[in-house]
């Protein structure tokens, strides 16, 4: 986990390429982040 542009990009490194769970992750965050 890499904290570089935000809680988007440690959602989307979590997830795999071409899975629908980054979006829903990124969703999420961005609505109400939790490590920020």
């Amino acid at each position: 986990l890499k904290k570089d542009d935000g809680q988007l990009r440690v959602m989307y490194r979590e997830a795999p390429n071409g899975t629908p769970f980054h979006t829903l992750l990124a969703e999420g965050y961005v609505n109400g982040p939790i490590d920020v």
